[in-house]
């Protein structure tokens, strides 16, 4: 008895000193990615084995992404560009954070969106709490870290300090698969490690909500009935018995 008891307490020790984390991907191995047929290749760049991407995808493959840090080092021309990573896709939405090679320095030079279906919302989700203005440094690796804890994300792009925070990530919550994509010039992922890690917390401060006028209208009512829309065209003011 005494013997299954100590043989219980050392199982459960086991269990418990286990890491928090796993390592999903660590630099390039073509056998983890893949490729999309076009515009996606692994190659050699500025000494290192590199997915490069112009209108292609690298899907990392059998991942489940929920919570963790993302990090890559990215090289870019200076032109126009678009570049990033989606995370937690989950049935065509993901979250999705990406860089706009030729708006460095400005306040869009980067930015979080979700996606909903397959579509961005990156019309919506356009502010200081979503883009940070971030100077970039072209034709050479550039570091970029994401740490994600459930509705937060951090972003350092060669930076020390977050340089954005997202305190309300709006997109999918359960963990999913994740996907580099860059488009409308050549870009080059290199040093990519993905951990996924229930542990982690994040550490930057949300811009402040922009304060709203005193005449915006917050509720409103939708009627039930329906009605032709030949009956209320061209009409400043509707017949009550409508609403």
């Amino acid at each position: 008895m005494i013997k299954v008891i100590k043989n219980a307490l050392y199982a459960a020790a086991v269990i418990t000193t286990a890491p928090a984390w796993l390592v999903l991907a660590q630099d390039i191995d073509a056998a983890n990615w893949e490729l999309s047929e076009n515009g996606a290749q692994i190659v050699d760049h500025l000494g290192r084995q590199s997915i490069q991407l112009n209108n292609g995808i690298a899907e990392l493959k059998d991942t489940a992404f929920q919570n963790g840090t993302i990090s890559f080092d990215i090289a870019m021309a200076e032109k126009r560009g678009f570049a990033g990573v989606y995370f937690r896709r989950n049935d065509n939405s993901a979250e999705y954070f990406y860089l706009r090679s030729h708006m460095s320095g400005n306040p869009d030079s980067n930015q979080y969106t979700p996606n909903f279906n397959g579509v961005s919302g990156w019309q919506l989700y356009h502010s200081p709490r979503f883009s940070a203005p971030t100077v970039y440094k072209f034709d050479q690796w550039l570091p970029v870290k994401l740490v994600i804890k459930d509705n937060k994300m951090d972003v350092y792009i060669d930076s020390v300090e977050p340089v954005l925070h997202v305190d309300n990530l709006m997109g999918p919550k359960a963990a999913g698969g994740i996907r580099l994509g860059g488009g409308f010039q050549q870009f080059y992922f290199s040093n990519v490690k993905i951990v996924a890690d229930n542990s982690v917390a994040t550490v930057g401060t949300a811009a402040p909500r922009a304060e709203l006028p005193d005449n915006l209208i917050t509720k409103f009512s939708v009627a039930s009935t329906a009605v032709l829309g030949t009956s209320v065209e061209g009409k400043a003011e509707l017949d009550r018995k409508l609403l």
